[in-house]
């Protein structure tokens, strides 16, 4: 992948003109299979403020998020069986929040499915609110395109390639 991946993730603003004029064989290459994606506030100031009209009429300054794609990928450095997924930037995916713990959760690819467990994160991992199992105490949880995904409290989605091209394609109008 050759798009810079923050903690936040890369904007999926960023990804939809690909998702809009590549095929799925070429968005994969580029890209990758599987995405978390989540929301998350826009690092970037708004144009003008935003508003929020009240009952009583009167205007209040609300936030402005942004929907974030963590590509489910191996960083070139990598040198581990496993896609690794943590707060700390040496992780495959970094998230950047402090309920996600250094070392949180790993995805392993195994002929097209990715499966997740737990790395003993002192937060927890849940797919679909149940909880995944920790390493060493019992099977991963097969990740399905569209299931709900938590690491701490950072909620995400998991999407394939897919999936991510459609909602950016709908997001793009």
């Amino acid at each position: 992948m050759t798009t810079e991946v923050s903690p936040f993730g890369v904007a999926l603003a960023v990804l939809a003109p690909d998702a809009i004029k590549l095929n799925l064989a070429d968005f994969t290459a580029k890209y990758g299979h599987a995405f978390f994606v989540r929301i998350a506030p826009t690092d970037l100031q708004p144009r003008r403020p935003t508003e929020t009209r009240m009952a009583d009429a009167s205007a209040v300054p609300t936030g402005s998020t942004t929907m974030y794609v963590l590509p489910v990928v191996k960083r070139r450095a990598s040198t581990l069986a496993f896609i690794s997924i943590g707060r700390l930037d040496g992780n495959d995916i970094a998230i950047a929040d402090d309920s996600v713990s250094k070392f949180h959760a790993f995805v392993k690819e195994k002929d097209g499915t990715f499966l997740i467990q737990d790395a003993r994160s002192r937060n927890g991992t849940t797919v679909n609110g149940e909880p995944v199992a920790q390493r060493g105490e019992g099977e991963p949880t097969v990740l399905a395109s569209r299931v709900s995904v938590r690491f701490g409290v950072v909620h995400t989605s998991f999407l394939s390639a897919g999936d991510l091209m459609e909602l950016a394609r709908r997001m793009s109008g």
